[in-house]
């Protein structure tokens, strides 16, 4: 059976949740509307999905299935992150994120 990405993200809120890990979910997303198309609802596209802070450390969390890739707008917001002095890490398990934290 494969894993969703919404199931990954799942895991990995919960496993902050229960560490008392500062952290929020950054809601973006589309919806379709009734013309049949799609309205966009982040107001930046590329932002990560999982956002935590850690001893003062903006972590950007773009969680991803085994075979998920990054959009072009995900990578350029990375490399803003990352040059604002943040960290901005993709992610596919909670496992991956326990490393990070740990």
């Amino acid at each position: 059976m494969k894993i969703s990405e919404k199931q990954i993200q799942k895991a990995i809120l919960d496993y902050l949740a229960y560490k008392k890990i500062f952290h929020y979910r950054q809601n973006s997303g589309a919806f379709k509307t009734e013309s049949g198309g799609y309205m966009r609802t982040a107001s930046v596209s590329g932002l990560p999905d999982i956002v935590a802070i850690k001893d003062g450390i903006y972590i950007g969390l773009e969680v991803k299935t085994a075979t998920g890739r990054q959009s072009e707008e995900q990578r350029e917001i990375q490399n803003r992150v990352t040059a604002a002095g943040g960290l901005y890490l993709v992610v596919r398990s909670v496992d991956d994120v326990r490393k990070i934290f740990e």
